[in-house]
């Protein structure tokens, strides 16, 4: 079956990115991060990822280290408001 999902590419920018907000609003919203930060993040962190590859490698392997990245991004962006709540 991976193989068939091999033949098609990734996903568009903008369900990635709709993908990613979704995954994560819910873990920042608490910290007063919001969907607009998390959109602009995730926006530039794909832009800096490069190609996503094939719908087969997004759903294995790309989409965990894009969230990852963003995560990441997130965190050291907003450091002194999530640093203030632990």
């Amino acid at each position: 079956m991976m193989d068939y999902y091999g033949q098609f590419p990734a996903p568009p920018k903008d369900k990635v990115i709709e993908y990613i907000v979704s995954k994560l609003e819910d873990t920042f919203s608490v910290y007063g991060i919001s969907a607009q930060d998390i959109e602009c993040v995730a926006k530039t962190e794909y832009d800096k990822f490069g190609p996503l590859g094939s719908q087969a490698g997004w759903m294995v392997i790309t989409n965990t280290l894009l969230i990852e990245n963003v995560t990441n991004a997130l965190n050291v962006k907003f450091q002194f408001m999530i640093g203030n709540f632990s």
